[in-house]
């Protein structure tokens, strides 16, 4: 464990100094759109879905036939879809290692793996384990791998890497929170458990070695709430409901387990890259656009952001994924004829 940390400690030094200009690179964000709704797909392949993409700014995500099966994963690169190896991606890092699974021919569940280019990592289960996924992957390929090894619906998140498991949580009760889980490059892990006595979620910071984990503690009059992004400077995102009010907090537990209001108000389904960079859209009943929160007290639209306006298909009601430089990929509502699907390129 102690070459683990060695290992992520000495890349990190190495990375910091770029990490560090990229958080505080330029107060201006300026998007441009790219349309991904018409690409011309691959004979076989009827529907195509964007998840996530890596720093470089590829698009990932899959293809599917007319019947929205037999998944592969497809990329997105200067205007050309490729299509790789059966799949399904949902998680990615900066180099463009995926994460997520693959369905098993015999049985049909899924199980856990990696995909690099055109190869895929299947990541050891257990006999007893029903399915198993990929939620979490950082710059090194350490994975967070969600199962549920027991047949009893209470599931149990595991760190993989390089070759074995170094973290196990089980969780105690079968509510689950699996986009709740994330790593990041020192392998910090973030996550979620929940108290059956108070009835609340709780959010939680793991540390190498790993031996116990630190309760952040919530907001007073906050109810349910969790982790949904983690930084390498070991911040973690978080979100918690007021039921006083029906509102909603996001904002960040800095190292030491301060928690700072980015934003108060409206639900949405809160992303956050590894620079710290709050993105919150998915509000459908009320709100349909999409917003960056760059500092506290700061709520951007992005439809305001974009230098090509004219061209946008639809609202921007959802982003998939943002990467460390502020570029996302997301969809809007579906319609006629085709649900919009949209790149958006931070412009230098």
């Amino acid at each position: 464990m102690h070459n683990v940390r060695l290992q992520w400690v000495r890349a990190l030094l190495v990375m910091s100094a770029g990490l560090w200009a990229a958080s505080v690179q330029g107060q201006e964000y300026r998007y441009h759109y790219v349309s991904l709704t018409d690409i011309e797909l691959p004979a076989g392949f009827s529907y195509y879905s964007p998840t996530t993409l890596d720093d470089r700014g590829r698009v990932y995500g899959m293809v599917f036939d007319e019947n929205r099966s037999n998944a592969h994963i497809a990329v997105y690169q200067d205007g050309v879809l490729r299509v790789r190896q059966s799949g399904y991606a949902y998680s990615s890092n900066a180099r463009g290692t995926l994460g997520g699974y693959i369905l098993d021919p015999e049985t049909g569940s899924m199980r856990a793996a990696l995909f690099r280019g055109e190869e895929t990592l299947l990541i050891p289960g257990v006999e007893s384990e029903r399915w198993s996924m990929v939620v979490s992957v950082n710059d090194f390929d350490a994975a967070i791998v969600n199962s549920d090894p027991s047949n009893n619906n209470i599931n149990r998140y595991r760190l993989y890497y390089r070759g074995r498991f170094i973290f196990t949580y089980q969780l105690a009760t079968d509510h689950d929170c699996s986009g709740c889980w994330k790593v990041n490059n020192f392998g910090v892990v973030a996550g979620l458990v929940f108290n059956p006595d108070a009835q609340v979620d709780i959010a939680l910071r793991f540390r190498p070695p790993y031996r116990s984990p630190r309760t952040l503690d919530p907001l007073a009059g906050s109810a349910h709430g969790g982790p949904f992004g983690i930084t390498d400077a070991g911040s973690i995102a978080g979100s918690m409901y007021f039921p006083a009010d029906s509102s909603w907090s996001f904002g960040l537990w800095d190292r030491w387990g301060h928690y700072t209001d980015y934003y108060h108000g409206l639900y949405y389904n809160p992303k956050m890259n590894s620079a710290g960079l709050i993105v919150l859209s998915g509000n459908y009943e009320s709100d349909r656009n999409s917003y960056i929160v760059p500092r506290p007290g700061q709520r951007l639209n992005v439809m305001d952001l974009l230098d090509n306006p004219d061209q946008v298909e639809g609202p921007l009601d959802n982003i998939t994924a943002v990467n460390r430089h502020g570029d996302m990929v997301g969809n809007g509502q579906c319609g006629e004829p085709a649900c919009p699907m949209f790149l958006l390129e931070r412009v230098p």
